[in-house]
């Protein structure tokens, strides 16, 4: 009878033990490695700083479940492990966090990131319940679950009901530049926009007759409200972002959106189950969205004065002396001010004959505004304050008018509540019962402007500190080859996608565009221009790729064989905060950073890296029989020798010391922008307590 194996124990001193240890350590290490371990300050650090030494002859790895720490932290966790006496920590907190917070956070957004994105979340919940049952009601309505329809009917139907939501979108986009200064009221009309075609959607369950013009409506509004809602996503998380992680915030933005809307259509087929009231769960629905779409809303704040902030700024000065802060201005301000709306009682930039009744009001308040750019008056029989600009009217003349208009209108509000037996007081938009004689608004108009003289300058300094589809139709009529009419069609899109990104002109450099840059600076002495480096940017350079031939940050291990290349190049960088180097069996020039390491270490260090891969690639060229310039990444069959790479080493060196700040000075002169965060370097560092023995 065989035998039964003895039960493997958890630490074995065998060969093929220890090799699984390193390879789920490994693997573990770079899963930590994909979470933020910048994410929270307060949090452990992910990994401990690297050790100098790393050879397999005095490793010691014990790897188990956490045992102790399990108790005490089992949500926050995931393993333990120690190495040389280090215990590795991986978070499963901070792994999650990664991909709902922007790297950095808190410190790389403004405070109101937090209730915004909260409220965005339960918002797209509420909108993913609300789109189960929409497309639930769509599908009986159009004949889907009946079988009452042939599939190209249906087909055809839901192509001309996407196509009307195209029309809708290219009708909505000449709304033009309210979405930058109007974008919260925008905003927030894009959601109800969203509620109001959503429930068009639900009325074709009740009407299956009319699907396609419903179908179409519907998908116009909502066609709308996605054009309203993506145009001003961009400002929105601009206010939020600090620096250049705009991209950053915007990614996180919509994946917390994205997860949230997965819950609320989870939820919502769990409810449709039970075949709940189709009205009143949608109402329920309704009114959780449109809560949400407001707070959401009204959580951004935004640094920029548009009219109802402007308006909130100058009321308060006018009653208090004080310019609200931007928490205050941006909760005072009315969402419900939409910028269609006319009834306004301040006109900016009106025509002559809608701000004075007869040319004779003009002449008698004329001499008040010979040394101004504009004119304001009221108009009594509309009860509106208006702002005439004059030709020559620069961008502070027109705030400087906006101002005098809200000033009138507070004299002309005054005069009128003293008159007034009732003391409530009046609703934004009732002045039209406001009766001024001609002396009165002659008096109004002359204290006004004195208060302006005298008041507009404080109101800016006070501002200032607070601020600080046709054709497919007609193709799928005769039964092209489904394959060979996607291909073209595929063909077309990919390079109208590739040119649309080529023509894009960034004025940052990523690491694509700082390999452009030096690698010209290097060869001609000269810094690409903005539209130079955008055009020969490589597009196909994804970041996930790992066969760059310069990695930026990496560990000891991989740019280091043994311990005695670095004790042998280490004197040169004694006085730097980096230490770059190349590997020849893997073809790449490491830049590692010591714990020490600022910002400009870091370009520093790329740029190091970069003169080193071309003293390299020079050296390796000219051993070569062949003249044709190799491929970006195709370096791996440089063979160089000690004592040549020793020589690059010491004349890269050199170069970089007396052309860095050349290339820096260069880049600026054309515009270029640079930041040790969009070169996206690795995060392992050298600690200075790490010391060769």
């Amino acid at each position: 009878m065989a035998t039964t194996p003895p039960p493997i124990k958890l630490k074995q001193s065998q060969t093929n033990s220890t090799a699984q240890t390193l390879l789920v350590r490994e693997t573990l290490r770079i899963s930590a490695n994909l979470a933020s371990s910048n994410s929270n300050s307060t949090e452990p650090e992910i990994s401990p700083p690297l050790s100098l030494v790393d050879s397999a002859e005095n490793r010691r790895s014990s790897l188990g479940l956490v045992e102790e720490e399990y108790v005490n932290s089992s949500l926050r966790l995931i393993c333990s492990e120690e190495i040389d006496g280090r215990r590795w920590n991986y978070d499963l907190m901070s792994f999650l966090r990664s991909y709902v917070v922007p790297e950095g956070f808190p410190d790389s957004v403004s405070p109101s990131y937090v209730p915004f994105m909260k409220w965005r979340a339960l918002k797209h919940f509420f909108g993913g319940a609300m789109g189960v049952f929409a497309t639930q009601t769509l599908l009986s309505s159009v004949g889907v679950s009946r079988n009452q329809a042939t599939p190209g009917a249906v087909a055809i139907n839901w192509i001309l009901k996407d196509g009307a939501g195209r029309v809708g979108k290219m009708l909505f986009a000449r709304q033009g530049k309210k979405f930058d200064y109007d974008l919260k009221q925008l905003r927030f009309t894009s959601d109800l926009f969203m509620e109001l075609g959503l429930g068009v959607e639900l009325a074709t369950a009740a009407m299956p007759h009319l699907f396609l013009p419903l179908a179409c409506a519907a998908n116009v509004v909502k066609s709308v409200a996605a054009v309203t809602s993506t145009s001003t996503r961009t400002a929105i998380y601009k206010a939020f972002a600090i620096g250049e992680n705009i991209g950053d915030v915007t990614a996180k933005g919509e994946c917390v959106g994205n997860v949230a809307d997965l819950l609320g259509t989870g939820m919502s087929i769990m409810i449709s189950r039970r075949n709940p009231s189709l009205v009143t769960t949608f109402a329920l629905l309704s009114c959780g969205y449109v809560f949400s779409s407001y707070q959401e809303v009204k959580s951004v704040e935004l640094h920029t004065l548009n009219r109802a902030r402007f308006t909130v700024a100058v009321d308060s000065f006018l009653k208090t002396g004080r310019v609200p802060s931007l928490r205050e201005g941006n909760l005072n301000e009315n969402i419900f001010s939409f910028p269609w709306l006319k009834d306004r009682p301040v006109v900016l930039g009106p025509r002559f004959n809608d701000a004075f009744q007869d040319p004779g009001e003009y002449l008698a308040i004329e001499p008040l505004f010979e040394k101004e750019r504009y004119i304001v008056t009221y108009n009594p029989s509309k009860g509106k304050v208006y702002a005439l600009l004059k030709d020559r009217a620069k961008s502070d003349d027109i705030l400087k008018a906006a101002f005098h208009a809200h000033v009138l209108l507070h004299f002309v509000q005054s005069s009128n509540e003293s008159q007034s037996s009732s003391q409530k007081q009046r609703e934004y938009n009732n002045y039209s019962d406001i009766v001024l004689t001609t002396t009165d608004l002659e008096a109004h108009m002359s204290e006004s402007c004195k208060m302006v003289s005298k008041s507009y300058g404080i109101f800016k300094s006070k501002a200032a500190e607070q601020l600080g589809t046709g054709m497919s139709i007609m193709i799928s009529r005769r039964n092209p080859s489904l394959v060979t009419t996607f291909a073209l069609l595929s063909c077309g899109y990919v390079f109208s996608s590739y040119q649309e990104v080529k023509s894009v002109e960034l004025h940052t450099l990523n690491r694509a565009r700082f390999t452009v840059a030096v690698d010209s600076f290097l060869k001609t002495g000269r810094v690409p221009s903005l539209r130079e480096g955008n055009l020969n940017e490589n597009i196909f350079s994804f970041p996930w790729l790992k066969d760059r031939p310069v990695v930026l940050g990496p560990r000891f291990n991989d740019a280091f064989q043994d311990p005695g290349e670095y004790l042998a190049i280490e004197p040169l960088f004694e006085k730097e905060r980096y230490i770059v180097t190349y590997n020849p069996s893997k073809g790449k020039v490491y830049a590692l950073l010591k714990d020490q390491a600022k910002s400009d270490d870091i370009l520093k260090a790329a740029f190091h890296a970069h003169v080193l891969l071309h003293f390299v690639q020079s050296s390796n060229e000219s051993q070569s029989s062949s003249q044709k310039q190799r491929e970006y990444n195709n370096y791996s069959d440089i063979v160089l020798t000690n004592t040549d790479l020793e020589a690059h080493m010491s004349e890269s060196c050199k170069m970089v010391s007396k052309s860095y700040g050349i290339f820096k000075s260069k880049a600026a002169e054309q515009g270029w922008k640079m930041s040790e965060s969009l070169l996206n370097p690795g995060r392992a560092r050298l600690c200075a307590s790490d010391k060769l023995g």
